[in-house]
């Protein structure tokens, strides 16, 4: 199998307590050719200082001569420029100076958020697979080879992943070992909790990216990372599902359940984007069934209740979906929730809370509530058979 470079790229923002240990986990990697590119988002706390920490002792200092890749020792029998040449001089314009050692390079940036930090280390890339890690999780040391590996006939590679607490236990999650098309596994993002919209348990084609101008949406700040994914997608013939967990996601002071919450909260907005910009109508019933089955757990969790039911409305207006198409869409498991949220929205938050909330909502000195409970179950027994 002809060895392929990886290009790691990692957004850092105030990650001083975490990026040591990602930068570590990365360079313990048992692939023979890859770079790490950091970028410093801006950062106001040490991540730079600690970042440039590995780049102090080159490979000039360790008495090593740095080993040229084939492409580059035919470049140079050609007489031509490599390759990185063109990238060290889009750093200088943009007043960009790399710290370089033979697997990491640091770049820095005003602060401009995620989807642009990973803009500008694409442009810089010079790899031939891109992997993407966030500056507070680690890899196992063989992740880059099986992912590489798994991606040989296909256009992506999917693995599992770990959620760790901080406590160091872990839950893994872990999608089937199997083979999938681009269009099958568009559908599973909205299905499956192992494969998501997440960017760190894949690896991507860099070809692929650039011969399609795939880029972060830098105009959104919350779930670019899964409408980067399903553009990539659509580009896709073949992708290779691994059943190992290779990436350890971190959740800090916090339950599983709630951090995966807190996750996916973000992607509502990213759900509505996506919904905007799919034309096929199984896409739009896909986003459409994701975006009202989060929103029936994070109206239970989320305690701005108003703006959370106001994004909603405005979703469902701009979709133009009625409750009984909404109905059609929903998966068997999560009809039942909506026709109870139809139903008494603070019942439903209750009771989803626990017993107890319900009692406090039925029994409680809230009159006025009791009524329009009751009010709520007269309106709903005359008009369920409409949503059936």
């Amino acid at each position: 199998m002809t060895v392929q470079k990886i290009s790691v790229i990692v957004p850092a923002y105030n990650a001083e307590k975490t990026i040591e240990k990602t930068i570590r986990s990365l360079l313990a990697q048992d692939w023979p050719d890859f770079e790490v590119i950091v970028v410093d988002d801006g950062s106001t706390d040490r991540t730079a200082e600690i970042c440039a920490g590995f780049c102090e002792t080159t490979e000039a200092d360790q008495g090593t001569v740095p080993r040229a890749t084939a492409s580059e020792t035919a470049e140079a029998d050609q007489g031509t420029v490599p390759r990185a040449t063109a990238s060290e001089t889009a750093e200088a314009d943009q007043g960009i100076v790399p710290c370089s050692t033979k697997q990491i390079r640091v770049l820095s940036q005003a602060n401009a958020g995620p989807a642009a930090a990973r803009n500008l280390a694409l442009q810089n890339a010079r790899g031939d697979l891109i992997c993407f890690v966030d500056a507070d999780d680690t890899v196992q040391e063989d992740f880059l080879r099986a992912l590489a590996e798994a991606v040989t006939d296909a256009q992506i590679a999917v693995c599992g992943y770990n959620i760790v607490r901080e406590d160091g236990s872990s839950d893994p999650v872990l999608p089937a070992r199997e083979r999938l098309t681009g269009t099958e596994t568009m559908k599973r993002v909205f299905t499956d909790e192992a494969i998501n919209g997440f960017l760190w348990n894949k690896i991507f084609r860099a070809e692929i990216i650039r011969d399609y101008s795939i880029r972060f949406d830098e105009k959104i700040h919350v779930g670019e990372d899964m409408l980067f994914v399903e553009q990539y997608l659509r580009c896709c013939a073949t992708v290779q599902m691994t059943d190992r967990a290779l990436y350890n996601y971190f959740v800090a002071g916090q339950s599983v359940s709630h951090a995966l919450t807190a996750r996916n909260l973000t992607l509502l907005r990213a759900f509505a984007r996506a919904f905007s910009l799919s034309g096929e109508s199984e896409y739009r019933d896909l986003t459409v069934s994701k975006y009202v089955r989060q929103y029936l757990v994070f109206y239970v969790l989320y305690p701005e209740k108003k703006s959370l039911e106001k994004r909603f409305n405005t979703f469902l207006e701009k979709t133009g979906y009625s409750d009984e198409r909404i109905f059609a869409v929903l998966p068997r498991a999560y009809r039942a929730r909506f026709r109870f949220y139809r139903f008494s929205r603070p019942l439903y938050a209750a009771c989803m809370s626990g017993l107890r909330g319900a009692k406090d909502v039925l029994f409680g000195k809230d009159r006025e509530l009791k009524k329009k409970v009751r009010d709520k179950s007269c309106q709903y027994n005359t008009q369920k058979n409409s949503i059936q």
